[in-house]
């Protein structure tokens, strides 16, 4: 499994040098990510989400410790996010520059990142599904939809930050 990673890192590195801001790395992992989970489902599935003989964060560790160079044109963030073992937990590395761009707090940046890998792991089922059953959308439309549902999980949560701020202004005021 772990070998289907290495064109994931491929792509990651080929789009570093585009990664210029927070917004570009967020949605540019997650569009690299989706294209290359959405190809290979069942194998996605079985890394990110069923059991292993080790921890995932231990395997990725193994992994890049024999391919060191497939970080280095990366920057933290991302290096952070790859090194990571949960999907969860890969997520929250990358969206935490953008979150704080967007002045969201713990709480919210925490549920954006909740719902956003739920979200994927929906998406990945249904991918599953569809290489199962040669029916359904093909990798390219899973991804578009997935940016679509982290535009709209972006534009609900700052909707929803602004509400609170305005109602503590009132409350305050």
């Amino acid at each position: 499994c772990m070998g289907y990673l290495v064109g994931y890192c491929r792509k990651m590195a080929d789009a570093a040098s585009q990664m210029k801001t927070p917004r570009d790395v967020y949605y540019s992992t997650w569009e690299i990510f989706c294209n290359s989970a959405f190809e290979n489902p069942q194998i996605f599935q079985q890394l990110f989400f069923s059991e292993h003989v080790l921890p995932l964060d231990e395997m990725v560790k193994r992994y890049y410790k024999v391919y060191p160079h497939q970080l280095d044109s990366m920057d933290s963030s991302v290096t952070e996010m790859l090194t990571a073992g949960e999907l969860d937990e890969r997520n929250i590395h990358v969206l935490r520059p953008l979150a704080a761009e967007l002045g969201y707090d713990e709480e919210e940046t925490l549920m954006v990142n909740t719902m956003t890998t739920c979200f994927f792991k929906r998406l990945l089922s249904e991918s599953c599904r569809a290489a199962a059953s040669g029916e359904g959308p093909n990798a390219a439309e899973l991804t578009a939809e997935m940016i679509e549902g982290i535009n709209f999980l972006f534009r609900n949560a700052t909707a929803t930050r602004d509400m609170r701020r305005a109602a503590k202004q009132k409350k305050d005021a």
